[in-house]
């Protein structure tokens, strides 16, 4: 198959992405990262090309949050033994230091993020100038708060700060991708806009509801454009008419037709009999029949499986001949004709390659039958005299199409 390199590389997004904590914050003490992340990074795998990377502070940040639920736990556990020695004058000691409950957590924090190929990215100390931090601060620039709005509380920015530095250190390594900022901090995105200027590779999102949006809006454009390749593709896949090969041969679908719907095919159905005929004899088959092929159709994707519909037309003749009153001959000829629905899923990569392909349920989508030829009435002075010999029948079946 050849595929079109600039649409499979329009169809997913690919980009660097890099977030603030505020994105990616569970207050859990179960989970490290929120339930709207973990489900970000599950379907990103899917219809995006996303290299993830984090500042370090970010992840301190949510170290310490989870260092902080320990040590409350840890003083609530003192309390409790305290209150036990009080009353017994027996001293018990607290299962674990915080010391040894700090390296536990940074120990399970940083494997979740191996584990979930996401790149920590150190804060860039070399490039942080004590001045500009003094001069942001001073005149309340971006990232630091505005002192003016009464709103903000606290002394913040310099967090935001370090982090803003980290930020533009993973955007100078993205090579020219595209990147991706996720923060929902109105002044730490003024802060990031105004040191990269107009930069059309560049985005910001205030939540992932965003940047999902725009994923799913991009993949639904294009993915239309990669189904009728991918369907062009099946064809071949399903049968190649110049090498003879693919699914129908590999996995003997017209033996399994021929074995699991032999009655049907025998007989071209209910056909009523001829009243008037003194002798009706059976049909007849003229012809073993034909098996004629339409291109395939996309039905869905279940689970990674593209699923694909392709139908066979089978068509086959018969005849009987029946005798009329006063010995005239009659030939019905009818056609049978019958539609199989061949379901069948394929394993496609993102660059159009079918991995692997599975014939699903074969079943009957249409039976019908037909007249061929109106049936023989001799005229009316065939009746006054001898009828004429008919001449015989001969049948020869279309060539193949391919």
């Amino acid at each position: 198959m050849t595929t079109d390199k600039a649409l499979t590389e329009r169809i997913v997004e690919s980009a660097v992405v890099t977030l603030d904590t505020n994105i990616m914050f569970s207050p859990d003490p179960k989970s490290i990262v929120s339930q709207e992340f973990e489900e970000f990074l599950n379907e990103s795998t899917e219809k995006s090309q996303l290299l993830i990377q984090v500042p370090e502070l970010v992840v301190k940040e949510i170290i310490q949050h989870k260092v902080r639920l320990c040590r409350n736990a840890v003083d609530g556990i003192g309390n409790k033994l305290r209150c036990i020695f009080d009353c017994s004058d027996k001293r018990y000691k607290c299962p674990a230091s915080v010391a040894q409950l700090e390296r536990a957590v940074d120990k399970k924090v940083r494997k979740w993020f191996i584990k979930n190929r996401i790149d920590v990215i150190p804060t860039p100390h070399d490039k942080i100038s004590t001045e500009e931090i003094e001069r942001y601060a001073l005149r309340n620039l971006p990232p630091f708060q505005d002192y003016s709005d009464k709103s903000q509380k606290g002394d913040k920015g310099i967090k935001d700060y370090l982090i803003l530095k980290t930020v533009l250190k993973i955007k100078d390594g993205a090579s020219g991708r595209r990147f991706v900022f996720l923060c929902n901090d109105s002044r730490l995105i003024v802060a990031f806009e105004r040191e990269l200027g107009k930069d059309e590779n560049v985005e910001s999102f205030k939540n992932l509801n965003e940047y999902q949006n725009l994923i799913a809006l991009k993949y639904e454009k294009y993915s239309d454009k990669f189904v009728k390749s991918v369907v062009k593709a099946a064809a071949k896949k399903f049968y190649d008419f110049e090498k003879k090969t693919g699914l129908l041969v590999d996995s003997y679908v017209l033996n399994k037709i021929k074995k699991d719907f032999s009655s049907e095919m025998s007989t071209p159905g209910s056909v009523p009999l001829d009243l008037i005929a003194l002798v009706t004899r059976p049909f007849e088959p003229i012809n073993d029949g034909k098996f004629t092929l339409s291109p395939p159709k996309y039905t869905g994707k279940v689970d990674k499986l593209f699923q694909f519909l392709s139908q066979l037309h089978f068509t086959k003749r018969f005849v009987r001949q029946t005798e009329q009153p006063l010995g005239l001959p009659q030939r019905d000829e009818r056609e049978l004709q019958i539609v199989f629905d061949v379901h069948w899923n394929a394993n496609i990569s993102k660059d159009g390659r079918f991995k692997k392909k599975i014939l699903g349920p074969i079943n009957i989508s249409s039976k019908s039958s037909s007249r061929i030829s109106p049936p023989i009435i001799p005229p009316l002075k065939s009746f006054l005299g001898p009828l004429p010999l008919q001449p015989p029948f001969t049948y020869s079946p279309p060539s193949e199409e391919e």
